[in-house]
């Protein structure tokens, strides 16, 4: 005993004469298997969950609720945004079925095999009469087949492959002018919401995540205290009292 209360055990190792604390008391729970920071009782000198009670001077959601994000002017439909879908859609306003009726009236429907043999026919007559203007109407007879054969064969192939471009064209654009509006409306709506609401989705999203550490936090908080107040320092090897 030290000076009739308390121990003098409690006096040395915790400034507190008054608490009763004896080397017996400390030598069986170290046999028990109790950790230093239980079996000498630190917790009366050392406070750990007190100093690691962060909550108790930290209040991260007030501070973030004081945080002030001003998205009132917030502006994600510019006017050049806005002009260029307007661009898009503009463009592709196409009027198939004229171009179409266009091709139609193209016509190339003509049989210049037919004419070439008229135009040889007809060489043939004036043969006796004129023989150079003869030769010029044969002339003609063969350039009217190199035509036939060459560049109208071409045109026609050409032709073909217009009509399927603009049928590839119209596929590609179809829905364009619909879609535009679509996205207008949703850019429009989303600018609404942020210039509306974002200050505090961005509050309770940086509270989420605030929220999310801190547990993480919590965790290694708690496992250091498990850890030291029952595992850090065990004494085991003591043998038992008698």
């Amino acid at each position: 005993m030290y000076g009739g209360t308390g121990s003098l055990l409690g006096k040395l190792l915790l400034q507190n004469s008054s608490h009763s604390f004896s080397l017996k008391k400390i030598l069986s729970d170290c046999e028990g298997g109790k950790s230093a920071y239980s079996a000498f009782e630190l917790s009366s000198m050392i406070d750990i969950s007190a100093l690691t009670n962060y909550s108790g001077t930290l209040d991260v959601n007030s501070q973030l609720d004081n945080i002030n994000v001003d998205l009132s002017t917030l502006e994600i439909l510019t006017p050049d945004l806005t002009a260029q879908l307007t661009d898009l859609k503009s463009s592709s306003d196409i009027n198939f079925t004229e171009f179409r009726e266009q091709l139609a009236q193209v016509s190339v429907d003509m049989n210049l095999s037919s004419l070439a043999s008229e135009l040889r026919d007809f060489a043939a007559n004036i043969s006796s009469v004129s023989s150079s203007d003869s030769t010029k109407f044969y002339a003609h007879a063969n350039t009217t087949d190199s035509i036939n054969d060459n560049e109208l064969a071409d045109f026609i192939k050409a032709m073909a492959t217009l009509e399927s471009k603009i049928d590839a064209l119209e596929a590609a654009v179809n829905g364009t002018s619909d879609t535009v509006d679509n996205t207008l409306v949703a850019f429009n709506d989303t600018q609404t919401y942020l210039q509306n609401n974002g200050s505090q989705t961005v509050k309770d999203e940086a509270k989420n995540y605030a929220n999310r550490l801190l547990k993480v936090v919590d965790s290694m908080v708690n496992d250091t205290l498990d850890a030291l107040e029952n595992e850090i320092g065990l004494s085991t090897c003591l043998e038992p009292l008698q």
